[in-house]
């Protein structure tokens, strides 16, 4: 049983250098999908990412946890990043209505055991698409459909307290076989990453 991952981003958007380009492999603690160096109020940018499961159909949870603050800031930056993510059904980084449903919308502390709500056949590829904002969304539908306009996101939300604020985190996903799964509900980040 294997679950690969790929990631892929924007590299024409300014904030793209946060994004990092692989192709389909299983992913190991030096891969990383962000790198935020320099983030400011109302920065924003996206991700989709690939989902490939072979030989089983998956049942997939995603997280992010191990959030440690790397300054000396009041605030913690994770709390801050807001994201919208969605199953993206066709695979073109964009929110659609009727082939796309919002699987989380929150800050990014809170994004942790979220299911991807459907079954991903075996040999298959799915696709989770992922909004980031440095602020708040203006309607989080929007900054999915339309990640390429700045209005998007509203910086109003993110107050000086984040000013030099930095994070790092692990982002990870679980995958089990559907068979004999029925029911099936994402486990404690402790119990699908074990110490």
């Amino acid at each position: 049983y294997a679950f690969k991952v790929n990631g892929n981003c924007d590299p024409s958007l300014t904030l793209g250098k946060n994004c990092t380009l692989f192709q389909e492999k299983n992913l190991t603690p030096d891969d990383k999908f962000w790198k935020f160096d320099d983030i400011k109020p109302g920065d924003w940018g996206t991700n989709l990412i690939s989902l490939h499961p072979t030989t089983n159909d998956s049942k997939i949870c995603s997280y992010i946890f191990n959030i440690n603050k790397t300054t000396d800031t009041v605030a913690n930056l994770a709390n801050g990043i807001n994201v919208f993510v969605w199953r993206d059904l066709n695979g073109n980084g964009k929110f659609d209505d009727g082939t796309s449903t919002m699987i989380y919308n929150g800050s990014a502390s809170g994004l942790s055991g979220v299911n991807y709500n459907d079954t991903i056949a075996g040999n298959s590829t799915a696709y989770m698409g992922i909004a980031w904002c440095a602020g708040t969304p203006e309607g989080a539908a929007a900054v999915a459909a339309d990640p390429y306009s700045k209005t998007a996101c509203s910086p109003v939300s993110m107050g000086n307290e984040y000013q030099g604020a930095g994070f790092n985190a692990d982002f990870g996903f679980y995958a089990v076989q559907a068979r004999h799964n029925d029911g099936f509900t994402c486990p404690s980040v402790g119990e699908a990453f074990p110490k």
